[in-house]
């Protein structure tokens, strides 16, 4: 009887032993194939962290990772990979001789000390019919504008600026979202030289004050006009010079504590400085202030 308990224990401690060894095997086999998952993927890639940068010279895309950034420039399709490096003020991303730096929603590319991409700024730019929305990165406003206009979206660098404003006082520093400009080929064969429209804002308390202020032209040149629901103050400029006239039209709001300017400055020259052989017309100013009038009524604030 004693010989058969035996026998029967001794059964079950081979069983049990036949099922861990199994048991450990598969669970083995199961961590090995989720190591060589892992190995197989970068975890410090987020599909999320994807930015268009807007510049002056051209348009791309850069994918952030935890220390690096791959950037895609439109102009030939071409990728490159960017390591992070020390930098005093901003992110900076280097590969070869090029640097990559970013401060914000702004960033500009250089190749040793000569500059590649610059006025770089971070938005969405989407095309619906004969239009083209654009919507600042932070989502806080956005725009429409023909999309037969040849205009150029671009920024700044991302520090405060006198020149937030061409309707401000001069020691008043504001931040510049964005540029859009309208190039002398909209308009060929004429004194027209650009049109340059753009948003931007200043906290600081002369800004606030003096929002609807016309601090450049008559102070009777001045009219509240209503814009989606929203009160702005619309104003006037006139900058002429050495050939060139420089005309602004500002609009103006106070919200979120801030003063909000949209305004566009029409650049042109002088008809009488050209010859009749040059064959050069006056512009269609009516034209070009329709134009840039509908893309301040297309603005909306987000949030």
């Amino acid at each position: 009887m004693k010989s058969k308990i035996n026998i029967i224990l001794i059964l079950i401690l081979v069983l049990f032993l036949i099922c861990s060894s199994y048991y450990f095997f598969q669970n083995r086999q199961k961590n090995t194939l989720v190591s060589d998952i892992n190995i197989n993927i970068d975890t410090n890639i987020d599909n999320t962290n994807k930015f268009n940068f807007y510049c002056e010279e051209g348009d791309f895309v850069a994918r952030f990772s935890s220390s690096s950034v791959k950037i895609l420039f439109k102009n030939d399709n071409k990728e490159i990979d960017f390591s992070e490096s020390v930098s005093g003020s901003g992110a900076r991303y280097t590969s070869g001789s090029l640097e990559f730096w970013n401060k914000g929603d702004n960033a500009f590319i250089k190749d040793i000390d000569k500059n590649v991409y610059t006025n770089c700024v971070a938005g969405t730019l989407t095309q619906n019919n004969n239009k083209n929305t654009w919507t600042d990165d932070a989502k806080t406003f956005s725009l429409d504008y023909k999309n037969d206009l040849e205009a150029k979206v671009y920024g700044d660098d991302g520090s405060y600026t006198t020149g937030w404003s061409d309707n401000s006082y001069n020691e008043v520093l504001g931040l510049l979202f964005v540029n859009i400009k309208i190039p002398k080929s909209f308009l060929p064969n004429t004194n027209f030289s650009d049109a340059k429209f753009k948003v931007a804002a200043s906290s600081e308390e002369k800004a606030i004050a003096s929002c609807s202020e016309n601090t450049r032209g008559r102070k009777d040149d001045v009219v509240k006009e209503n814009i989606g629901g929203i009160f702005w103050t619309k104003m006037k400029s006139s900058d002429p010079g050495a050939g060139n006239i420089y005309d602004t039209t500002s609009y103006k709001t106070i919200k979120n504590n801030m003063c909000y300017a949209v305004e566009y400055t029409v650049h042109s020259t002088n008809i009488n400085n050209y010859s009749p052989d040059q064959n050069i017309k006056e512009f269609d100013k009516v034209k070009i202030e329709n134009i840039l009038n509908e893309m301040v009524k297309s603005f909306r604030f987000l949030n």
